[in-house]
């Protein structure tokens, strides 16, 4: 199989005058001004996925070949950085030749807009301009890092893609979408989640760390997660739930690109995706609905998407501790601000989605004029959901790119699910509604990292 690196232009002239300038600079220190500009980065993280630094205007680029370190040298000019000021670019841009890797994470919602509207990127399930025609497990047009890495992870179960990383244009987008939308109606079987909700509250409630503002310990961070779960899986299994073996594998998913280069990483990723597609193709074979409509099979793999919707803790226990945190303030029952904008916009449930540039460029302007062109095939743009929605304080943005096309599916199922665990324990806490005291930007939801998953449907 080729290496991606092969496609990646390399200017053997440019890159030694480059380095021959850097060489220059360190027998001749540049002006304070010039260190300062040079020295200038600001370090991002969509939530482990990927650790990109961003670039610095007035530098000159030379590229690691390690994942996710960049080094940078002063400009060769000086004095060009002390009489220009150049615009900062609004994203930043990790590249590795060795891996292939060329990843663009942009958080900017004006920005994410008007690459989407540009049409220069999709969705990573199918091959550009051949969704109608591609496989569900389809990964052969992908770079070889990200070949390596999804199918490891919850956003490519075994069985095939997860739905909202597929275009809608593949033929079995529109059943899958509806048997889901079915199971997640508020009449539907399994939309009785009202021990989970008992669940979750008395694990926050009977928490020393949650009323202390700690990190949740093992016993607190397992029931938080099953509640999760199962408020989700119980619509696809009878509203049984979920059985505990199958939620304990579900957190040994890869998190990181780096993992697909760890056997034991892979070896755990693997085993623990088989259990629980095994489970999710059990649910649909005694599903009378999927057999009735008659379903394409490759919907066990949404089914499998909730079980691994919590590796490490994320989003369960951030949420519903954010949700705890709400309770303890007041802000519970009659006294409650909306969910969504109060929880879902503060503590992303998803960090980043990724995109495919399918047309490569300056995706329709947004690159710097001296960076390098995104690669059609290639690069990947990351799109900082988490960061949009707390910026514009918008939910809309947790569970899509900030429209109401393609909405996950569960949205209404999961707020609900969590504003009813708030009012729960704001019951059993028996904080007075609208108290004054806690604020909104205190306890442990301060110290909340957006989470790091690929993003629901």
């Amino acid at each position: 199989m080729a290496s991606t690196e092969a496609s990646l232009p390399v200017d053997a002239e440019a890159l030694q005058a480059l380095e021959a300038a850097a060489m220059a600079d360190k027998s001749s220190p540049p002006s304070t001004e010039a260190v300062a500009a040079g020295s200038a980065m600001a370090s991002e993280s969509d939530g482990g996925d990927i650790t990109p630094s961003a670039p610095s205007p007035a530098a000159t680029r030379r590229w690691s070949w390690w994942p996710g370190r960049r080094e940078e040298s002063p400009s060769a000019n000086p004095s060009a950085a002390v009489l220009t000021a150049p615009k900062k670019p609004p994203y930043t841009r990790t590249r590795n030749r060795l891996l292939g890797m060329d990843v663009i994470h942009v958080d900017d919602p004006a920005v994410i807009r008007a690459l989407l509207a540009s049409g220069t990127v999709d969705r990573v399930g199918a091959p550009p301009g051949s969704a109608a025609t591609a496989a569900v497990d389809e990964v052969a047009h992908l770079p070889m890092w990200l070949r390596r890495y999804l199918p490891l992870t919850r956003g490519h179960p075994a069985g095939g893609w997860f739905l909202a990383l597929l275009p809608s244009g593949c033929p079995a987008y529109g059943g899958r979408r509806a048997y889901l939308e079915a199971k997640f109606a508020p009449d539907s079987p399994g939309s009785d989640v009202d021990s989970d909700v008992a669940a979750a509250a008395s694990a926050l409630v009977d928490s020393a760390e949650a009323a202390a503002g700690l990190p949740a310990a093992a016993e607190e961070a397992a029931a938080l997660e099953a509640a999760f779960v199962n408020a989700i899986g119980r619509r696809f299994h009878k509203g049984c739930p979920v059985p505990t073996p199958v939620i304990k594998a579900a957190a040994g998913g890869a998190t990181s690109p780096t993992d697909a280069f760890k056997p034991w990483v892979v070896w755990r990723a693997r085993r623990a995706d088989e259990v629980v597609a095994t489970y999710a193709r059990s649910c649909l074979a005694a599903d009378a609905d999927a057999v009735a409509c008659r379903v394409h099979p490759s919907v066990a793999s949404d089914i499998a998407h909730g079980v691994l919707t919590t590796p490490n803790h994320d989003p369960a226990v951030l949420l519903l501790r954010a949700a705890y945190a709400e309770a303890a303030a007041g802000r519970w029952g009659a006294a409650a601000r909306p969910v969504g904008s109060a929880i879902f916009a503060r503590v992303g449930i998803v960090a980043s989605v990724p995109r495919l540039v399918v047309t490569g460029g300056d995706l329709g302007g947004l690159l710097m004029a001296d960076e390098p062109p995104a690669v059609a095939g290639e690069t990947v743009v990351q799109l900082g959901l988490a960061a949009a929605a707390a910026e514009t304080e918008n939910p809309d943005w947790a569970w899509a790119a900030g429209g109401p096309e393609r909405q996950c599916v569960a949205r209404a199922a999961i707020e609900a699910f969590v504003a009813n665990v708030r009012d729960e324990v704001g019951r059993q806490l028996g904080t007075p509604q609208g108290r004054e005291g806690g604020s909104e930007e205190g306890g442990q939801e301060e110290a909340m990292p957006s989470t790091g998953s690929p993003h629901t449907d």
